[in-house]
């Protein structure tokens, strides 16, 4: 379980904020720092990086090969 100690309530509310959120990939294009993406997926205002040097990007490791199996 990747969270074992939320309750019902929280992950609802995470479900519900990340849907609401809408694609991460629009938000990069959007050029939305790591912490404004944070707060939109969360739905938490108060959120507070922890590690700045991390830069989000989005890419597709698909290959035609793997398609075909899918």
């Amino acid at each position: 379980t990747p969270m074992p100690d939320a309750t019902e309530d929280e992950i609802s509310q995470i479900e519900k904020s990340i849907f609401e959120a809408g694609a991460i990939s629009k938000m990069l294009d959007e050029n939305l720092t790591l912490l404004e993406i944070a707060k939109k997926v969360t739905g938490d205002k108060e959120v507070k990086v922890l590690k700045e040097d991390i830069m989000p990007e989005y890419k597709c490791d698909c290959s035609k090969e793997k398609m075909s199996k899918a």
